[in-house]
């Protein structure tokens, strides 16, 4: 099973539901301080540098999102606890990894 929720910089993750993952980034977004436009603090939140790690409530399949490089911190997470052989069939956007992975030298298994 895939944890969902935002993975910070450090690759630290703050889980959260599906539904609840904007009230989760605004949690954070003010603990952290982040400058957030007209209550857009789940973008505040990946220009940040975090990751959300979420689910489509339609398909069913998980999905990754992030806006900036990702660091290793959340490399090694995402590696270890999210794309492993046996999620591949359950992520929708597979291929960002395997793009990430060539662009930045670094091997999926």
């Amino acid at each position: 099973m895939i944890d969902l929720g935002w993975l910070s910089p450090h690759g630290e993750l703050t889980e959260c539901e599906v539904m609840d993952h904007v009230a989760v980034a605004r949690e954070l977004v003010e603990t952290y301080k982040y400058e957030a436009e007209s209550y857009r603090w789940d973008d505040a939140l990946m220009a940040a540098g975090w990751v959300h790690i979420t689910r489509s409530l339609l398909m069913g399949q998980f999905m990754i999102y992030w806006s900036r490089a990702l660091t290793e911190e959340q490399k090694n997470y995402l590696r270890k606890n999210v794309f492993i052989p046996e999620n591949k069939e359950r992520i929708q956007n597979w291929n960002w990894y395997e793009w990430e992975c060539e662009e930045e030298g670094w091997n999926l298994y």
